[in-house]
């Protein structure tokens, strides 16, 4: 038998916090990578766009 089939339950807990740890550092780093400008202009752009007026949007924008 292997160690997988002999503690399915363990395997699968290592699994899932691994997949986790990965999706955590990808989050990460989009949230590093990505201009914050760019998020700032698409915000005003859609809500303009959605209000039918000129929106701004001031001070800091983050995710």
């Amino acid at each position: 038998m292997t160690r997988i089939t002999r503690r399915p339950i363990r395997a699968l807990a290592v699994g899932l916090t691994a997949f986790l740890a990965v999706l955590l550092l990808l989050a990460m780093a989009l949230a590093f990578f990505w201009p914050v400008d760019d998020l700032r202009d698409r915000a005003t752009r859609q809500a303009s766009d959605l209000l039918g007026m000129p929106v701004q949007v001031e001070g800091d924008v983050s995710l």
